[in-house]
């Protein structure tokens, strides 16, 4: 495979992957109240909002910019 074209097979998987645990943390979040994504009330569980904006910081940091360009 051309490596342009295998370069973008690889980025569409890993976009269509981000989609799906995305996907599955706001179906996991649906249920929960405006009230239970506010400042961390215990020491022992994250807010919503937090778990939510850390899998897309996590997904950015060590997948996309941290993946070698090997293709």
């Amino acid at each position: 495979m051309e490596p342009i074209k295998e370069r973008i097979r690889v980025m569409t998987s890993l976009i269509e992957q981000y989609k799906d645990v995305r996907s599955n943390s706001e179906a996991i979040c649906k249920p929960l109240k405006v009230e239970d994504y506010v400042v961390q009330i215990a020491e022992f569980a994250s807010p919503a909002k937090w778990q939510l904006a850390h899998s897309t910081w996590f997904f950015e940091t060590f997948i996309l910019v941290s993946r070698p360009s090997r293709v």
